[in-house]
């Protein structure tokens, strides 16, 4: 692989790691905010949620403690055989006045006499429900109560003459669907009240809480105003439950972590293509710039290639200042020097080339290196059959071992001798 490209890959994937160690410090960063702003949101809604709560039975408190106190009303409930219509009719009464869901009116005995939201209603034993049976025992009640498949905020009061007790009013405020979507248009959340047989829930929830009751019922038991993690149809919500009033009911605030995020997912898109772009920008700078490094590099080297090859005149010219460009003066400096100093091989050449006497190089394994012309004239041999042939061959393996050709130098041994005559045996001789 080039310099260059070796270079372009090196910034690409740099780049890429970048980009990829952004993409997920950042995702980690943002969803462990949005949960951290969920879980103060929940808190915050779960305030509301209970101002709320408390707010309606304070409300419905009042108007029942002044209801009971109405002399003609505790008469109506104390009264035996009174009409059936008259008795509703003051219970709508009641309604209007403190603009009530729901108005009951039961006899010391906790026999129904009146309901306005159930007007054929009427009779019915109701001293063992709850809401009924407190207020009987001479206490306050407050809490849900279920009819006909609607839940109600209730608060049941006794009617008293002296310390007896008359009768029963029990008011209260449908738990309805407009509620629920009240409730969540105040905390931005979806809202589920759970009892141990029905749900009810905000428009906006469908059947993401619904299908959850039992689940909830067990969640509320057992980790009320705990926040935790659910996955529902393959949508993650952070939840938190907490008591409603009395008889194992439970409200439950829920937000979508996934719809929180999709603002977020939807900018990771966004800057994900601005990344794309800004990677093949990245490349296209790092190809520019790997060649802008690579080219006085390639000088270089193609330099120092004629160098070896003889070419001592050979200079490098290079624009880039810094470390390349003084790497490229110590060169044309070296290449300059190495002129002045060394023999060429050509001037050698040329030198034996006009002696007239036989000249021939050997090395000290004892093969021929050069001759020159008067050699090759002499011996009758072309310099293409003498170069790299053993000396022997116009010598004879006497005379070659005389001038110790062939022998390994050893320690502080000298082979070659000096002065010493030798006859040549030319071609074909």
């Amino acid at each position: 692989m080039r310099f260059s490209h070796k270079i372009s890959l090196g910034i690409s994937l740099l780049v890429v790691g970048l980009l990829a160690l952004i993409m997920i410090v950042g995702n980690m960063a943002i969803t462990r905010g949005i949960k951290k702003n969920i879980h103060r949101d929940l808190l915050a809604a779960q305030q509301s949620f209970q101002q709320f709560e408390q707010h309606r039975f304070r409300q419905l408190l009042i108007h029942n403690e002044t209801m009971v106190g109405i002399p003609h009303l505790k008469a109506v409930v104390s009264t035996e055989g009174m009409e059936p219509r008259m008795v509703h009719n003051f219970a709508e009464e009641i309604r209007r006045t403190i603009d009530s869901d729901i108005v009951i009116l039961t006899d010391v005995k906790g026999t129904l006499l009146a309901s306005v939201s159930e007007p054929n209603r009427y009779g019915e034993d109701m001293s063992q429900d709850p809401a009924v049976k407190m207020p009987l025992e001479g206490k306050m009640y407050q809490g849900l109560w279920t009819s006909a498949g609607q839940i109600y905020q209730v608060v049941g009061n006794p009617f008293r003459f002296g310390p007896e007790v008359a009768g029963v009013l029990l008011t209260g405020f449908a738990v309805d669907r407009e509620v629920m979507d009240t409730i969540a248009g105040m905390t931005g959340c979806d809202v589920a009240i759970v009892t141990s047989d029905l749900i009810q829930v905000s428009e906006g929830s469908g059947n993401t809480l619904t299908a959850l009751r039992p689940e909830l019922m067990q969640i509320g038991k057992e980790s009320p105003g705990r926040i935790f993690t659910k996955t529902i149809n393959n949508e993650t919500y952070l939840l938190i439950l907490g008591p409603f009033g009395a008889n194992e009911t439970f409200y439950a605030l829920a937000r979508s972590l996934d719809h929180e995020l999709l603002f977020y997912r939807k900018l990771q898109q966004q800057i994900l293509l601005m990344a794309s772009g800004i990677l093949i920008i990245a490349l296209v700078l790092g190809v520019l710039y790997a060649r802008r490094i690579a080219r006085p590099i390639q000088a270089l080297v193609s330099g120092s290639q004629k160098i070896a090859d003889g070419d001592l005149s050979a200079r490098v010219y290079v624009k880039s200042k810094g470390e390349l460009g003084d790497l490229a003066q110590a060169f044309n400096t070296m290449a300059e020097s190495l002129k002045k100093t060394v023999v060429s091989k050509t001037y050698i050449d040329n030198i034996l080339r006009s002696m007239p006497n036989s000249v021939i190089v050997v090395t000290r394994q004892g093969n021929i290196e050069t001759v020159n012309d008067a050699t090759c004239a002499l011996l009758g041999y072309a310099k293409e059959e003498l170069f790299g042939k053993p000396a022997s061959l116009f010598l004879g393996e006497d005379q070659a071992l005389l001038f110790g050709l062939g022998l390994a130098p050893g320690p502080g041994k000298d082979h070659s001798p000096s002065g010493t005559e030798a006859t040549y045996w030319g071609k074909g001789a």
